[in-house]
């Protein structure tokens, strides 16, 4: 069993099973003692406040410009670790840096992209190598369209595994239907 007890003067009994002794702390130990534990206190404080809760994040969003920098820390002095060159293509945001998103796209790779790179237009991505679009949400209603893996769509609504998206052309909506969500990434 250990026990310390403080008796005065910066000075502590310690007593380790049947052995005790007595131990003085130095000022300059008291001050880095302190220094110390403030230290940790606010590293604490800065972790917990950098791991944002996943409420006030949300899950996806999707790239307003194109090419896109995404970096390897939060900040234009970080270097530049890849370019996403397709404009929409949704990303999940992991956590925030002020003005800074840690994201992570389709295949797992992480990264760091400035808010004004980023729209809260919800798009996804299709994944499956063929896709049915149907016109209503169920697989009893007229097929509309088959898309292919790496299209991207915009995304309406999603209920009951089923996701109402536009395919968007260079003048407009292309085509429109529901597609089940596991054919998709970015919801």
């Amino acid at each position: 069993m250990i026990r310390l007890k403080n008796l005065r003067n910066h000075m502590f009994f310690v007593k380790i099973g049947s052995t005790s002794f007595r131990w003085k702390l130095p000022i300059f130990s008291q001050f880095l003692s302190f220094a110390l534990l403030l230290l940790s206190c606010s590293c604490f404080c800065l972790l917990a406040s950098a791991a944002l809760p996943k409420k006030d994040l949300p899950a996806f969003l999707s790239l307003k410009n194109t090419p896109c920098n995404v970096r390897v820390g939060p900040g234009k002095h970080f270097p530049i670790e890849w370019v996403f060159p397709i404009k929409s293509m949704p990303v999940q945001i992991l956590s925030k840096y002020h003005e800074w998103y840690k994201i992570k796209d389709v295949e797992s790779s992480t990264g760091w992209i400035h808010k004004s790179m980023l729209s809260f237009k919800a798009h996804v991505l299709f994944r499956s190598p063929k896709a049915t679009l149907y016109s209503k949400p169920n697989l009893k209603s007229t097929p509309v369209a088959v898309i292919k893996a790496g299209v991207i769509a915009r995304l309406k609504k999603c209920e009951n595994d089923w996701c109402e998206v536009i395919i968007e052309g260079h003048n407009g909506p292309l085509q429109k239907g529901y597609v089940a969500s596991q054919h998709i990434w970015g919801i």
